[in-house]
């Protein structure tokens, strides 16, 4: 027992607490504790060990529930505020480990969190951390990059890609085809889907204009990287073989100018079309 000189608190109450006996004191290293402790059944049912001395000065009134209870009543309502990214939903049932006061949070990226209250109106959390990943993105981009070549590298076919983001063709990395953009600005326009760039003399880090032709990709009976220069030769072959009257709607199934090919007919065939009169 420590010291001679203590005061019986058995069956005292202190706030929630009622002292049932006194306690087994703990061996601190070598020494034992000389603070007298009592253990005490708080009104929620649970045990604790308590000082006398924090009995006698009303430093210690519950077992730590009656602190809860009052922050309680005093939850803040942060339904429908805004923090950075984060919008507060409602508050949350599972308060975690620490029964501390979480709030569901839905981020600008579509993710829903569940974040403490604190750590929104302190600036801690300001999304589901997707900002964080944003920030170390834009970080170690382009310049900021240990492997920054200056934009401009060679991928395993050959070419030689630049970067040039916001371009419609970049890949994730923001890389377009060298001999791409050299076609594209000699155009004036973006290419299409179904355009592609050949070089002439097969050399893939060859991009002079000169040697760059446009081409046309696979599209219906269209032979693979056929040249636009050949469509364009086939196309007025064939108008010129079978011309179409924009204003009847008459189509000639022969030639109707210049001598007509073998295994033809030089016998002019009109049909009208079904929409024509």
């Amino acid at each position: 027992m420590p010291g001679n000189r203590w005061i019986d608190e058995t069956g005292h109450r202190y706030g929630k607490l009622l002292v049932l006996r006194i306690a087994k004191q703990p061996v601190r290293g070598k020494s034992k504790s000389k603070r007298l402790r009592w253990m005490c059944r708080c009104d929620c049912g649970k045990v604790v060990r308590v000082y006398a001395d924090a009995l006698r000065r009303g430093l210690s009134k519950s077992c730590g529930c009656l602190h809860k209870d009052v922050g309680r009543g005093r939850t803040i309502n942060e339904t429908g505020h805004r923090y950075g990214r984060l919008l507060v939903l409602s508050q949350d049932n599972n308060r975690g480990k620490y029964k501390v006061v979480h709030w569901l949070c839905q981020c600008d990226c579509g993710k829903t969190v569940s974040v403490k209250g604190a750590s929104l109106r302190r600036g801690y959390t300001e999304s589901c951390g997707c900002k964080q990943s944003d920030v170390i993105r834009v970080a170690a981009s382009g310049s900021n990059n240990y492997a920054w070549k200056g934009g401009k590298i060679t991928d395993r076919a050959g070419y030689i890609l630049i970067a040039s983001p916001g371009h419609p063709a970049a890949t994730k990395q923001t890389y377009v085809p060298e001999h791409r953009l050299v076609m594209e600005k000699s155009l004036g326009r973006f290419l299409r889907e179904d355009e592609m760039v050949h070089h002439k003399n097969g050399v893939r880090t060859d991009n002079r204009l000169e040697n760059l032709e446009l081409c046309a990709r696979r599209k219906r009976n269209h032979v693979p990287g056929q040249r636009i220069s050949d469509l364009q030769a086939n196309a007025i072959d064939v108008l010129r073989r079978w011309p179409l009257d924009v204003h009847t709607g008459i189509r000639y199934s022969v030639v109707v100018h210049g001598p007509a090919p073998s295994g033809h007919s030089t016998e002019v065939e009109q049909q009208k079309n079904p929409s024509g009169t």
